[in-house]
């Protein structure tokens, strides 16, 4: 059993009506440490994982981690409800045992106080995407940059887009091929050095670089959960693959999973 409750429920709501592009169902992954939920891209390009971290809520317990299979069509439609006021509460319960996944969901509405409470269909959990236990845990370097030029890398409506990552202590090289709907191809390429303050890269990192070569397909939720933020921070390492990573304030991540085509 897990349950949670936070004051900060419409920091959610945006993040959770983003998973509408990719599948109509998803994981969700519960333990101590937070709650998780989890989808993959279609074609299984990138997986998109949404984390509420326990420390940041107002309550939280969990007698036992799991994971449960969810309705992300219900999930939605509940989420759609937080648009009753600016600031909303959102609680979460978890019953696995019994199937029962509820949101609770408080705030004001035209000045009166309003509750609404969703059952939140269970299905079945999908094993094919990674458990939360099974992600990468820690990357040698962590590279900012800003949020309006990772748009002009990943394009909104895009049907498929080559990005290739080239990291090293001085400079952060990205070269993206985009491939739209219509048959247009774009090629773009930039260059961000800290120095210069277009960019940050922190970590453990030599002039030796550390390149990525992933193909993405069906960008849209990448895209508009990069305007969630200010800065996009790109994950990297020599061996685990590519994590973007858009923070949610205090609140937790919503993280892209990009590990198809490492090179």
């Amino acid at each position: 059993m897990a349950s949670l409750s936070t004051n900060q429920g419409s920091v959610l709501r945006e993040p959770i009506k983003l998973f509408r592009h990719l599948s109509d169902k998803a994981n969700i992954d519960f333990s101590s440490r937070g709650l998780s939920i989890i989808a993959s891209q279609p074609l299984g390009s990138f997986l998109a994982i949404l984390r509420i971290v326990s420390s940041a809520c107002d309550y939280f317990i969990c007698n036992k981690s799991g994971v449960i299979g969810a309705d992300l069509m219900d999930m939605h439609n509940a989420l759609l409800a937080l648009n009753i006021a600016d600031e909303c509460s959102l609680s979460i319960g978890i019953v696995p045992q019994e199937g029962m996944i509820l949101f609770s969901i408080e705030g004001k509405q035209e000045g009166r106080p309003v509750r609404k409470v969703f059952d939140i269909k269970s299905t079945e959990v999908n094993h094919s995407l990674f458990p939360m236990s099974s992600l990468p845990g820690t990357y040698l370097a962590a590279v900012g940059i800003p949020s309006e030029v990772f748009r002009r890398i990943f394009r909104h409506g895009t049907l498929m887009v080559m990005v290739h990552v080239s990291v090293r202590i001085s400079q952060v090289k990205i070269h993206s091929v985009v491939q739209h709907a219509d048959g247009r191809r774009e090629d773009t390429e930039i260059i961000l050095a800290p120095e210069n303050g277009e960019c940050t890269i922190e970590g453990v990192i030599g002039e030796e670089s550390i390149m990525y070569v992933v193909n993405l397909y069906h960008v849209d939720s990448l895209v508009e959960a990069s305007s969630l933020t200010d800065t996009v921070f790109m994950h990297v390492d020599n061996v685990e693959p590519l994590m973007i990573n858009i923070p949610l304030g205090s609140l937790g991540r919503f993280m892209f999973l990009c590990f198809q085509n490492q090179n």
